[in-house]
């Protein structure tokens, strides 16, 4: 029975042993696109990792005690924690993960043994986003545990009706990837109607901790065309620590505004995006690790957001409404369970999700020195106040990016660029003032404290200025 297969071996026919993102990859790779090193540990290790624990009938026992939801998931979780994959199983799949370690590039590694660092990620049928996403796993047992989670999280997704009536699905696949550590990652997606590709960039590693505010492009898809963009200050990042290897969730501050990808980047990604559209018959999402300006392919996922001019027309709505949402939530996250307490070591996991399997308590509590915790909390204020300025901000930036297009005739790099030239060419009432009220919004997206005499006489400024624009 096959419980790993690499790239080469993975065709359309094996799609219920490896799921429709191991296959993307997989034929990504065969035409030569420049994807991480991957295999992947097929349905067939799931289903002998069920039987020889007999965890059917142990579902089935938790089914008929009538516990509640939450936590009957619970106990299926403990479940998972506690069986053993078959030895068989094991085998396989520790030969490929150590094959993961030798680099052809470097003939020094063939002669010596290192446990590589690697993501894992659920390969199913209806994958979308980074919720089963596990990034910088070092070490075997920790690979172990990161593949109960995403098995865990697969039969979560099918649900406790479907477990009731006997459908258990074991049609997925684990990619587990060789771990690249990124500048930025690039994430790019297509319109329904094949005119425009969207494109969203931000620092650092992929979003597996929601809530990172993102620069936006929209390009032409024939020609790839810059058409319009959104640069935001970018709130945090999910960072890799060369030194200690740890991930970090970190506050960028006023970095949040520098060293933006660039635009071949961007380019370079729309272009690959596109093979890969054209490869699979298919729009999907690509997201793209880009080291060092080279772009690797991550992951593909079978799923798209709303169409890309429908996102053209809100960018800037769609941004404050994220800002506000992450405000109260800046620091590290750590999952609400885990194996035990020794399953992961220091260096394998910082940055988590609430159904992991793997442990990253300890992390936390032993590397304070890496950790950028979250020192500067958001004042606490009026919601009434909070909420207003940032639907006045909201709207002020509407107002000026449609004066600017209807005085220009395409779109300004950023709001602040558009209300200088604005006001070289027609003049722009209280510039210095409202030029505050976004510096102040920036302050606000940072966690940072503004007294609140200065929100309340901003909010009368911006107020004014649209009373007048309007």
């Amino acid at each position: 029975m096959v419980y790993t297969l690499t790239y080469s071996s993975i065709h359309e026919s094996e799609v219920s042993l490896v799921g429709k993102r191991a296959l993307f990859l997989a034929e990504a790779s065969r035409k030569s696109l420049n994807t991480c090193l991957f295999f992947v540990v097929t349905g067939n290790s799931l289903r002998e990792f069920f039987d020889v624990n007999s965890l059917q009938k142990k579902v089935f026992d938790l089914l008929n005690t009538g516990l509640p939801e939450d936590y009957f998931w619970s106990e299926v979780k403990n479940l998972f924690s506690g069986s053993v994959l078959p030895d068989s199983v094991l085998l396989d799949i520790k030969e490929s993960y150590d094959a993961l370690s030798v680099s052809v590039s470097d003939a020094d590694n063939i002669l010596r043994s290192f446990e590589p660092r690697v993501n894992l990620f659920l390969s199913s049928g209806s994958d979308c986003g980074f919720k089963e996403v596990f990034l910088n796993i070092k070490g075997f047992d920790n690979v172990v545990n990161a593949l109960k989670s995403c098995w865990f999280l697969f039969f979560k997704k099918q649900g406790v009706e479907s477990l009731r009536k006997g459908l258990f699905n074991f049609s997925c696949g684990v990619v587990v990837e060789k771990f690249v550590s990124s500048d930025f990652t690039v994430e790019v997606e297509g319109s329904s109607d094949e005119k425009h590709l969207l494109v969203s960039a931000y620092k650092g590693l992929p979003e597996v901790s929601v809530g990172i505010v993102k620069d936006l492009y929209v390009l032409s898809f024939n020609h790839l065309e810059f058409v319009n963009h959104e640069l935001n200050h970018q709130n945090f990042s999910i960072l890799h620590q060369d030194d200690s290897g740890v991930l970090l969730k970190k506050r960028l501050g006023k970095e949040g505004s520098d060293n933006k990808a660039s635009k071949q980047v961007i380019s370079d990604c729309a272009r690959l995006a596109k093979r890969v559209f054209s490869l699979l018959n298919n729009f999907v999402r690509v997201v793209f690790v880009v080291r060092q300006g080279i772009p690797y392919l991550f992951l593909i996922d079978d799923c798209v957001s709303s169409d890309v001019a429908d996102k053209v027309d809100d960018v800037g709505k769609s941004i404050i409404s994220d800002n506000v949402g992450v405000l109260s939530d800046l620091g590290v996250s750590v999952p609400g369970g885990s194996f035990s307490d020794d399953l992961v070591e220091s260096d394998a996991l910082d940055v988590v999700e609430d159904d992991d399997l793997v442990d990253s308590s300890d992390v936390v509590n032993d590397a304070d020195e890496f950790i950028v915790q979250d020192d500067q909390s958001v004042g606490v204020r009026s919601n009434n106040d909070f909420s207003s300025f940032f639907s006045l901000i909201e709207l002020l930036e509407e107002d000026v990016v449609s004066l600017y297009r209807e005085s220009f005739g395409f779109s300004p790099v950023s709001v602040e660029e558009a209300i200088f030239e604005l006001d070289s060419k027609h003049g722009f009432g209280d510039k210095e003032k409202v030029l505050r009220a976004l510096e102040v919004k920036s302050l606000l997206m940072n966690g940072e404290k503004v007294d609140d005499d200065i929100i309340s006489s901003l909010i009368g400024v911006l107020e004014d200025f649209l009373k007048r624009e309007g």
